[in-house]
């Protein structure tokens, strides 16, 4: 799909099949090597209501706000965006050749009703101060970075009002290519779902399996869903055709695994319990503050 001034990319949350993953209410994956196509970026636009990160994976973007801050986000940093009751910023795309790749994940979270209103502020984080853990296990090395929470005893420095998700960027590699690789599985790396939580994992590169589950491939967002109900999660089932997959996880515990190079993202957030409602820019508890956001921005 396209968003800001035209630029193409891949939502996840915020979308028709998937409105709102409480309380994630949108996840945006960009990635193009055609500079053509990514130029058009974000032009000036407001928001009120919600914090919003973006993680640069490649590529350089030019942040802009109503605050006075002008920041270039570089391969690796972090920015974060407390909207409360205002802000107007712009995210344009530094393009310096023809081969500029431009690779970004953008979420949105929605503030809890007492800080809707509240004053906006801004963080940018560069790379080198974003934990990290690097350890080798059998015959794969692994990198973890910290983007947002905590991961084991290693805490991000990114501000969080409210609701503080668990962001993590997950990348394993094999140090020696086997002959039977197909049949060899990396060690695994072993999550906990917290209660009263929504988690899920976009696939970013490689593939991976979940507790032993067929492979999963690139450009596959996992939904993990403690609903009985909801259809179990094992191997025999197909995802050839499809980009989301539903998992029932009863125990909480996930490990994940490989035969190949992977790269994931994985999240996880408590639940809002309060009503959420979110219209274009603006994420509120009522369809009357909707209204009134656009009586206060001028019909943006």
């Amino acid at each position: 799909m396209c968003d800001g001034g035209g630029l193409v990319l891949n939502r996840l949350i915020g979308t028709q099949e998937m409105d709102i993953l409480n309380p994630f209410i949108l996840l945006d994956e960009i990635d193009s090597t055609s500079p053509e196509e990514y130029s058009y970026g974000f032009p000036c636009h407001p928001h009120r209501g919600l914090q919003l990160v973006t993680y640069m994976l490649e590529g350089e973007m030019a942040h802009t706000d109503s605050l006075g801050n002008n920041e270039t986000l570089k391969e690796g940093d972090l920015q974060w965006i407390l909207a409360g009751k205002g802000i107007y910023h712009s995210e344009m795309p530094v393009i310096k050749n023809e081969d500029n790749k431009l690779w970004v994940i953008h979420y949105w979270v929605t503030l809890p009703k007492q800080h809707k209103m509240i004053n906006p502020d801004y963080q940018h984080i560069s790379s080198s101060k974003v934990p990290q853990i690097k350890y080798q296990r059998g015959n794969a090395s692994f990198e973890i970075k910290v983007i947002s929470g905590h991961y084991e005893n290693y805490k991000s420095p990114l501000n969080s009002i409210g609701i503080t998700p668990n962001v993590v960027d997950i990348k394993m590699q094999f140090l020696v290519p086997s002959i039977n690789q197909d049949q060899l599985f990396s060690e695994p790396i072993s999550i906990n779902l917290c209660g009263n939580s929504n988690s899920f994992i976009l696939v970013l590169s490689g593939s991976i399996s979940i507790n032993q589950s067929k492979l999963i491939d690139q450009g596959h967002f996992i939904v993990f869903n403690n609903n009985k109900n909801s259809k179990k999660f094992k191997e025999s089932d197909e995802y050839d055709d499809i980009n989301s997959t539903e998992l029932v996880q009863e125990d909480r515990l996930i490990q994940i695994t490989s035969n190949n190079n992977f790269r994931i993202m994985f999240f996880s957030a408590e639940i809002l319990n309060e009503p959420i409602v979110k219209f274009g820019p603006f994420a509120m508890n009522s369809i009357t503050e909707i209204h009134q956001c656009f009586i206060d921005f001028k019909g943006v």
